[in-house]
């Protein structure tokens, strides 16, 4: 079998919703913004550079597909949450909540972006694993270029389950509790917010978070939705399913069935920046269900 029958029987199961598989890509609907139109972009799309973009609400191994992306691909250049990433998640959360400091997180979310992807060597990929992006997700389509995005989705039990276990990296792990503005919140609070336990409060940001990708669905070049589980997956036709999804929405060349099995490898090595051990937080079935449970079904879950 050729490598385009091969894909091309693969696209034909995406499409078909293979094995529960569940995927969405648009490409770009709505004109650029008015910004960019006064800074002179060229109409040529292939003059523009891409940035790729790959976002979750967080705990969907971002840190393990960072270091195994540019593993696999060396001309992929992968940033996993690059500085300064806390400081701009924080001054996110100002402004949506007091219109705070909008120009200067603005100026700096453009300028460091132009500046790393100015950095890159001729023929490298400019490739960012940045879960802390969901509150100031709409700046993406103002980056002077085309935007390619995978949106990496998780059940919102699970995902909740090992967010409030694992909640930061590190040191911060112990301070997070106490640092204002230093996760993704909804802006504005559902009712009685302050009373809320804290599973509640996890699966409103999941909702959140997952909402603020997915608006980029009609808003950048490019744009693929895909379960964190059938990535991960056991299942090879599953796993192979997803993995295709993936790697076509990096733009990754010649794609063909040693990919694949270079990916089924991947999935299988332990991943990094686990949940500490021990016993998982519980997270009440119904509450899922009345957060999150709209969602749930346009993302696949049963």
């Amino acid at each position: 079998m050729t490598n385009e029958q091969f894909l091309h029987i693969m696209r034909q199961q995406l499409q078909a919703g293979t094995k529960n598989v569940m995927t969405e890509t648009t490409q770009r609907t709505a004109p650029r913004s008015s910004q960019q139109l006064i800074a002179g972009e060229s109409a040529d799309v292939a003059e523009r550079p891409t940035y790729y973009f790959i976002i979750s609400a967080g705990r969907t191994a971002t840190v393990f597909l960072s270091r195994e992306l540019s593993r696999l691909y060396p001309h992929l250049c992968c940033w996993h949450e690059p500085p300064p990433a806390r400081f701009e998640l924080m001054l996110a959360n100002l402004r949506n909540d007091w219109s705070l400091g909008r120009g200067t997180l603005e100026r700096w979310f453009l300028r460091t972006r132009r500046r790393r992807m100015a950095s890159l060597a001729r023929g490298r990929q400019y490739v960012e694993v940045n879960p802390m992006l969901c509150p100031l997700a709409d700046l993406l389509p103002e980056l002077p270029g085309r935007v390619r995005v995978i949106h990496l989705v998780r059940h919102a039990e699970s995902w909740a389950q090992s967010i409030l276990k694992f909640k930061a990296s590190g040191f911060r792990r112990h301070v997070i509790d106490y640092l204002p503005m230093a996760t993704p919140f909804p802006s504005p609070r559902p009712s009685g917010w302050r009373r809320l336990p804290a599973s509640a409060k996890a699966l409103w940001r999941w909702r959140h978070c997952n909402e603020q990708i997915a608006a980029l669905a009609t808003r950048c070049d490019h744009y693929t939705r895909l379960r964190f589980e059938d990535l991960m997956s056991d299942d090879d036709q599953a796993c192979r399913a997803a993995a295709t999804a993936f790697l076509t929405g990096l733009d990754i060349p010649d794609l063909g069935p040693s990919d694949l099995d270079a990916w089924r490898r991947l999935v299988s090595r332990p991943k990094q920046n686990a949940a500490p051990d021990g016993e998982m937080p519980h997270i009440d079935a119904p509450l899922v269900q009345q957060i999150c449970g709209d969602l749930l079904a346009q993302y696949g879950y049963a």
